[in-house]
């Protein structure tokens, strides 16, 4: 079903299309060339409005191609201090954060009381579990028991945290969580609009 939007397009988009063919109709040119390039025009026109009906899902493919690649969402204020993330196509701020000299992409959750990551880049990361230590931590899925690590550095763009303890469990799934012991080494993190601003504690 066509949207109120797509038929007002669609409609701007015939009304060019009445123009041009008004325009090479008063050209007098041969029927054979007047419908080559009406033909021309009209798979341009329709192209178009492929383009603006699909723009949601152009944008979204977009953004998952740039991470997919490793083009980061995120970069630095004009005054080279601030970390400005921008919101992705799927409502969440993401931070590419270095670990081990290797990128992780992670969700920003202030709901998270601490940084989470997967098995599966614990193990990506080269990284051990801290010996002697187990827990249980209620997530939105319930229950689920975690092992803790201590990560001597983790990276956002400039923006560094010295030994910070994140949890891992194999039911986190390909979940990546930048939580609350990260954000509370900041100075400030603020939310406008569609960007994120992470401002790092003055040295």
């Amino acid at each position: 079903m066509i949207s109120e939007d797509q038929s007002l397009q669609l409609v701007q988009i015939l009304a060019v299309a009445v123009l041009v063919g008004s325009s090479l109709m008063s050209r007098r040119l041969n029927f054979r060339t007047v419908t080559r390039m009406a033909l021309a025009w009209a798979a341009i026109f329709a192209l178009l409005f492929l383009a603006f009906g699909y723009r949601d899902r152009i944008t979204a493919g977009f953004h998952r191609a740039t991470a997919a690649i490793g083009i980061a969402d995120q970069q630095k204020s004009a005054n080279g201090e601030a970390v400005i993330l921008r919101r992705d196509a799927d409502g969440h701020f993401w931070a590419n954060a270095t670990i081990n000299g290797k990128t992780l992409r992670m969700l920003i959750d202030s709901g998270a009381s601490i940084t989470a990551i997967s098995d599966d880049a614990r193990r990506a990361l080269g990284l051990r579990v801290d010996a002697g230590f187990g827990a249980v931590v209620t997530t939105a899925n319930g229950p689920v028991k975690v092992e803790r690590i201590t990560i001597p550095q983790m990276a956002v763009e400039h923006i560094i945290v010295d030994k910070l303890t994140v949890v891992t469990s194999p039911q986190f799934g390909d979940n990546n969580v930048l939580g609350m012991n990260f954000l509370d080494q900041l100075q400030s993190w603020t939310v406008s609009g569609d960007k994120m601003t992470l401002l790092p504690k003055a040295d």
